[in-house]
């Protein structure tokens, strides 16, 4: 059993918060009066994912700069995260631009998209740039990796991509939405038209949008220019401008028709664009209420649509006193914002951003402003991890085991709060607090990769001066109970969680602390008690299960704590830390061939203490087989037990 002498993981979740309407959520049972689990029971349905895609620039300098192609990719993505979008969670969304959006890269998160969808769940591919056009045969998408001849390497039909949403919606009832628009980069000829004559394949419509006439060459505004995106004209139908029966919903059709109706009221682009979506009346997404009002004589306006969802004061002062040029940057600066690059990437992100716009003169008036609006980013961001921490869901649970550096941002995040907004300011103090706790926690996660002692008192120091200054966070009390216990001060650490539960009753991460601690004191029928509160509360976490399961293991009742781990499974299927459980269960049952099938889970999903498979007794049984050794020494290669 995975028992390790330090409180295990579940101390240190970081969980966002997930709407319960698009789940069948999972319900705590009794593992001794209700043992089975149903096999009808699921995790989250309804989920959406996406790739998006924008290519402005490419790696072969003969290829012409797309400017529109990055910006309507950022904007497509943001535009996912707002809830007319659909409010993805950033684990579900993957943006490929520029140096990013190679054909392996793109490849990749494609195969992740089909592969992880399955029935009620939405798929969302957007791409935008060039393609190679032939007459005969489908447009080819170029990527940014793409070679300069005219090959099949480096390039992916078109005609493929659509086939493959087009079995996902058919095989797995995933509801598909698609679009591309591309500008002829090789071939400029002619396009002959993917889907002329066959509109309906695999339970999905197909519109092909693009006049086959050359672009309008005269120079013109820059504004003007913009306006030439199909992806802004996308964005403006998706946010209600398409939805002509005025009910809040946008049908593929509705789509269709209002982007042609757009494409008749420009000059031709030389652009093309494609869309998929379900030929039944399943519609694509939410719309504004009203959206549609435009009074007349109203000058259009200069931002993208995603942009005008900020009603920011600042809009109205960027019209009229900044030039294009500055125009775009602040569009840049919120377009990071809203996809939660704050500090990172570097070359493009919205700190960077802001600097640049403080240096433009003609914005002095509204520095203050700009400052106000990446404090609000900072927060918001550090906000969400709090939440996380209360409101508990599988999905963090993966992103925390791919990227806990992403954690050493939010103290970065909370200083530069504090910079901008003054020590004075009467949030000065609590972002203190939450700044302290967060430079604790990551100290104390570092800790858990790197065993080195002096790290735990230093993550103390930084606690006990954030609950100084905040002394009723129940969030904090329990950080200083996980490090104490990790210390081993088992009681102290259960008093800390006490005082967590009692500021926080319902939130039940202090109750599997509680009862991990009860475990190590043996004190087996309270941990058993603690866990079943934990269960109660959190019965959407699969760590609550997992705790639960320990308890049942340790009291020998082996068939309780499998069904216990198999329902972690169900709600974080790749649990490394389930899987490893449920590999000790099969060993003491003597089943070894399911024993090391649910090893090789637990190893592929990030298992990363070889020295644990040695000195755990349930595994006993295994490890003088040949087949767990192979095992071993496939993942663990630079680990070696004789």
């Amino acid at each position: 059993m995975r028992l390790p002498p330090s409180l295990p993981l579940i101390f240190c979740l970081l969980i966002p918060w997930q709407s319960t309407a698009q789940e069948e959520t999972i319900r705590y049972f009794h593992p001794v009066l209700s043992p089975v689990i149903s096999t009808s029971s699921t995790g989250p349905r309804g989920v959406i994912r996406a790739l998006v895609v924008g290519l402005s620039r490419y790696q072969n300098a003969g290829f012409a700069e797309l400017p529109f192609a990055r910006r309507d990719a950022e904007a497509f993505a943001a535009f996912l995260k707002t809830p007319y979008g659909g409010s993805i969670a950033s684990e579900d969304l993957v943006l490929l631009t520029d140096e990013t959006a190679t054909l392996a890269g793109f490849t990749d998160a494609l195969y992740w998209l089909l592969n992880e969808s399955r029935k009620g769940d939405k798929i969302v591919v957007y791409c935008a740039g060039g393609a190679q056009l032939k007459e005969q045969g489908p447009a080819r998408l170029l990527f940014f990796d793409s070679p300069p001849a005219p090959t099949d390497a480096g390039y992916f039909s078109l005609e493929k991509l659509t086939g493959l949403l087009g079995e996902a919606a058919r095989e797995k009832g995933a509801r598909v939405f698609f679009c591309a628009e591309f500008r002829p980069i090789l071939e400029k000829r002619p396009y002959g038209g993917l889907w002329d004559g066959a509109e309906k394949k695999n339970g999905l419509r197909f519109e092909r949008l693009g006049q086959a006439k050359p672009a309008v060459r005269e120079k013109a505004a820059d504004s003007t220019i913009q306006n030439q995106s199909y992806g802004r004209a996308l964005l403006a139908g998706l946010l209600g401008l398409a939805d002509t029966d005025d009910n809040q919903r946008i049908l593929g059709p509705e789509l269709a028709q209002y982007l042609k109706q757009w494409e008749k009221k420009r000059p031709p682009t030389g652009n093309y664009a494609c869309l998929a979506f379900p030929y039944n009346d399943d519609w694509i997404c939410k719309a504004r209420e009203n959206a549609r009002l435009n009074p007349g004589g109203q000058k259009e306006n200069l931002f993208t649509p995603i942009l005008q969802l900020e009603v920011q004061p600042l809009d109205k002062y960027m019209t009229a006193h900044a030039d294009s040029a500055t125009r775009h940057l602040y569009e840049d600066f919120i377009l990071t914002i809203r996809l939660g690059q704050l500090l990172t990437p570097p070359e493009r992100c919205a700190a960077g951003l802001l600097d640049s716009l403080l240096r433009r003169t003609e914005l002095s008036a509204v520095h203050r402003q700009l400052l106000r609006r990446m404090a609000v980013a900072y927060q918001d961001d550090t906000q969400q991890a709090l939440n996380a921490y209360l409101q508990t869901s599988a999905k963090e649970l993966l992103r925390r085991r791919k990227d806990r550096d992403h954690y050493k941002l939010y103290p970065q995040y909370l200083k530069r709060t504090i910079d901008i907004l003054g020590n004075s300011h009467f949030m000065a103090k609590l972002l203190e607090a939450k700044m302290l706790y967060f430079e604790g926690l990551v100290l104390r996660l570092e800790y858990e990769r790197r065993p080195d002692a002096a790290l735990l008192p230093e993550a103390l120091e930084k606690q006990q001066r954030a609950i100084a200054l905040e002394p009723e966070a129940a969030f904090i009390y329990n950080e200083i109970g996980v490090v104490r216990g990790l210390m081993g001060q088992y009681l102290t650490a259960d008093s800390l969680f006490r005082i967590a539960s009692g500021y926080s009753p319902t939130w039940s991460v202090p109750y599997s602390n509680r009862s991990n601690v009860m475990l190590r004191l043996n004190r087996i029928d309270d941990a058993q008690e603690l866990g079943i509160t934990a269960v109660s509360l959190g019965h959407w976490s699969p760590h609550t299960y997992l705790t639960l399961g320990e308890v049942y293991h340790k009291k020998g009742e082996i068939a309780a704590a499998e069904n216990l781990y198999r329902r972690a499974l169900l709600i974080d299927p790749q649990s490394p830390l389930a899987w490893y459980d449920l590999a000790c269960a099969a060993a003491l049952k003597g089943q070894p061939d399911e024993a090391l099938a649910s090893l090789r889970k637990a190893f592929e999903y990030g298992f990363d203490r070889p020295d644990q498979l040695w000195n755990d007794q349930d595994l006993q049984a295994l490890h003088g087989k040949p087949a767990f050794r192979q095992l071993a020494a496939q993942y663990f290669p630079a680990y070696r037990k004789e």
